[in-house]
């Protein structure tokens, strides 16, 4: 069995020996494959390099020319970069401008919107005084509190009535100062913050009345709305004596309460008042003022939120003008730099140079990378040499190593007996635990058995139990019957008091009814005593009345005897002639008069006559301005259609000249102006551009002094629609070469017959088709000017 083993191990490192120098024979075949294929590439990086450097004149200056635009380009970057300037910020300010605006007029139509829906909660005065502080002037009471639920609208709306569009000013001097010098332009009531004292209802009043009717189900008018502190005054002028209820039933209770008595109002507007009327109907429009009022106050609030956030993007846009017109040329200035660059690169990489010298780059990476797998096979071949010595050091001490081998399996076997002597010892030990086990199992038995003998004695003492159970159960049923009849005798008890509690309360009602109408009977018979007490002093006042009209008027007495008589002129009986009624007609007619006064304008009569001529005045005037503004639309459509001939005959004439000029300045090349596709000249005009009978898609595509060329040709064209006198060009040619300097003197001299042109030049060209030309020189340190006519030259 050794001797197998040894064989099968010499067989091993013998098949490793000649892999290995299998892989030695195929690196020395790499690496001359290497080797040819890296002398082949050095032959040929010569060649290239010999042919490259004959022909890298024009090439070099080439690329000299593009680093020389990329440092400048590189330099523009750094310009843009120290500016500072954000363009996608800017953008993003300029679109939220846009948006803020539109937000911005149709908050702004919506307030106005709603104002002229509300012309009674303008104010317009005029200033009393030069230093007069409007601020003093609060305005109208219904714009200077806020309703907290909505469903209030109406029931505050009627409770304050007329006193809504009165005015809250600061003081007593500034209602005198705006009623005598401040000419308002409607009739107006003021309010004086420091003579305006309010009623509050009082805290015991309003305790009854939730006694009455819940506290849920009446509110004191001031708690349903907010304000300023400082205007609490003048609110409970306004609000401060009326209560607020959800509805009639509850505001009748309220209202007509004996301590109560107070004002009340309900959600839908009906009016309770303690005298005794009730004032209502149909809703109509109530409550739309302060619901118009609410909207109108959000929108504001709104507006001016968007228009302080509009301000200040303006602000931030002014501030970043200068900067951003620096940042715009500069980075036309860069765009165009680095375009030019990217042409030339193109123009170098499509050259035979530029193809050469990637030839050569790519030769250089290859030897390069030839060169490294070289060096690598070489280390490879070390490390195979080197196993080759080792495998041939191994077959030689193939015996020793099995000697050495057959050492340490004998350790091995001794390891083993001695773990197996210690396992030995632990199943002995374990044979003695079980032993042990099996005595603890006989003792558990035992007990088991005395446990099931107990179980025995516990069910027979839980059946001795149940018997105990039912029995017990049988006298909680008996107890629960005669629980039952008691509790059927508390209810017919309970029945019987309510039945009394009904009827106590009825006496005890019927009681207080009795005394209400027992202090009403009092109050009647007082009054009724007061009246008599009145009824007599008021004969006393009319005897005397009568002696005095009888000392003044003789006529009465002389007349006296024809009154009742209807030919006479006195055609009244006497018996008609009731004072207690005409009394009472009178009062009648002058408490509907005081309530009229709160709602309607006493003096409405006498301002219709003005209000109507003033109203037929002012639609006289719209008619005059309904008739300007037809003959203005009609003016309006004549300038419009003239301004559309006047500009198609000048885009005619201009982009003639245009064409000619430009063909002018570049022989073979042709310029133009026209409309976008599917636009109109009304909506713009594009240049375009044509070498031969090929037109450019855009102005990029040309180089810096064509598109210098094109906009002198167009500046030119403009200019010869409505020719000057007299022009004055300042080194217009200075970026043009020698051709083009002398087509621009051409070219003045072909199309400019009717003007003077003063050029101002360097380059002899110009100078060609000049009739006077001024040359300066510096001489001894002056500056002298010479003339030269045409002739002279």
């Amino acid at each position: 069995m050794n001797r197998g083993d040894d064989g099968e191990a010499a067989a091993t490192l013998a098949d490793q020996l000649m892999q290995t120098k299998r892989e030695i024979a195929n690196l020395d075949t790499e690496t001359a494959k290497a080797k040819m294929k890296v002398k082949h590439c050095k032959d040929e990086l010569v060649k290239k390099e010999s042919e490259a450097s004959k022909k890298k004149g024009n090439y070099e200056n080439d690329v000299k020319l593009v680093e020389r635009m990329e440092n400048e380009a590189a330099r523009l970057k750094r310009d843009l970069d120290a500016i500072g300037f954000d363009e996608q910020s800017s953008e993003s300010m300029m679109s939220e401008r846009e948006n803020l605006r539109k937000e911005y007029d149709q908050l702004r139509y919506d307030v106005n919107s709603l104002e002229n829906k509300l012309p009674q909660i303008h104010f317009n005065y005029r200033k009393p005084t030069p230093d007069f502080d409007h601020s003093r002037v609060k305005g109208p009471v219904c714009t200077l509190f806020k309703v907290k639920d909505p469903r209030n609208y109406t029931a505050l709306e009627v409770a304050a009535s007329g006193r809504l569009y009165n005015i809250i000013v600061a003081d007593e001097e500034t209602a005198k100062l705006i009623l005598e010098k401040g000419r308002p332009e409607k009739r107006c009531t003021l309010l004086p913050l420091d003579k305006i004292r309010g009623r509050e209802i009082d805290p015991r009043v309003l305790k009854n009345a939730q006694s009455i009717v819940g506290r849920d189900n009446v509110f004191p008018a001031l708690d349903l709305i907010e304000f300023d502190p400082s205007l609490t005054e003048a609110m409970k002028y306004v609000f401060g004596d009326t209560m607020i209820c959800p509805n009639m039933d509850c505001a009748k209770k309220v209202t007509f309460a004996r301590n109560v008595a107070t004002r009340t109002v309900t959600l839908d507007g009906e009016v309770f008042d303690p005298s005794g009327t009730l004032t209502g109907g149909a809703i109509g429009g109530k409550g739309a003022v302060l619901s118009s009022i609410d909207q109108l106050m959000k929108r504001k609030s709104t507006f001016s939120r968007v228009k302080s956030t509009l301000m200040e993007i303006e602000r931030k846009l002014d501030s970043m003008h200068a900067s951003k017109q620096q940042y715009t040329q500069l980075k036309q200035q860069y765009d165009l730099r680095s375009h030019e660059i990217e042409l030339l690169k193109d123009r170098l990489k499509s050259t035979n140079q530029h193809l050469l010298l990637e030839e050569i780059e790519n030769l250089k990476q290859t030897i390069a990378e030839n060169e490294q797998s070289l060096q690598d096979m070489v280390d490879r071949k070390k490390t195979a040499e080197k196993k080759v010595k080792e495998l041939e050091s191994k077959m030689k001490n193939t015996a020793s190593i099995r000697e050495r081998e057959l050492q340490e399996a004998e350790k091995a076997l001794e390891k083993a007996k001695k773990n197996f002597e210690k396992t030995k010892k632990a199943a002995s030990e374990r044979e003695q635990a079980v032993s042990f086990l099996k005595m603890e199992i006989d003792e558990l038995k035992k007990s088991l058995d005395n446990y099931a003998q107990q179980l025995t004695e516990v069910d027979s003492k839980i059946e001795a139990q149940k018997a105990e159970v039912d029995e017990a159960s049988k006298a909680v049923d008996e107890a629960k019957e005669v629980v039952d009849g008691v509790q059927e005798e508390i209810k017919k008890l309970k029945r019987l008091i309510n039945e009394h509690s009904s009827e106590i309360a009825r006496l005890t009602k019927q009681k207080e009814n009795l005394v209400r109408e027992a202090e009403e009977m009092k109050l009647s018979i007082k009054k009724h005593q007061h009246e008599i007490s009145q009824i007599e002093n008021e004969g006393k006042d009319a005897s005397k009345s009568i002696q005095q009209l009888l000392k003044k008027f003789t006529w009465i007495n002389e007349e006296k005897h024809l009154f009742g008589e209807e030919s006479a002129g006195y055609g009244f009986k006497r018996a008609d002639f009731n004072p207690e009624e005409l009394e009472d007609r009178i009062k009648r007619l002058q408490d509907d008069k005081n309530k009229l006064s709160k709602t309607v304008n006493m003096r409405a009569n006498i301002m219709l006559g003005d209000k109507e001529k003033e109203a037929e005045e002012l639609n006289k005037k719209r008619q005059i301005i309904e008739n300007d503004k037809k003959k203005l639309l009609v003016y309006m459509e004549d300038v419009d259609k003239k301004k559309k001939d006047a500009l198609k005959d000048a885009w005619e004439k201009i982009n003639k000249d245009f064409g000619n000029i430009f063909t002018t300045l570049l022989p073979g090349a042709n310029a133009k102006l026209m409309p976008p596709e599917g636009k109109t000249i009304m909506e713009g005009l594009e240049v375009k551009v044509a070498f031969g009978d090929v037109w450019k898609e855009s102005l990029t595509e040309l180089s810096g002094g064509q598109r210098s060329l094109v906009a002198l040709s167009l500046i030119l064209a403009l200019l010869l629609y409505n020719p000057a006198p007299i022009y004055i060009l300042d080194e217009v040619d200075a970026a043009l070469d020698q051709s083009h300097t002398t087509n621009i003197g051409t070219m003045i001299k072909k199309h400019f017959t009717n003007s003077q042109f003063i050029i101002v030049s360097l380059k002899d060209d110009m100078f060609n088709n000049a009739n006077v030309l001024f040359r300066t020189k510096f001489v001894d340190g002056c500056s002298t000017v010479t003339r030269f006519a045409k002739g002279d030259r």
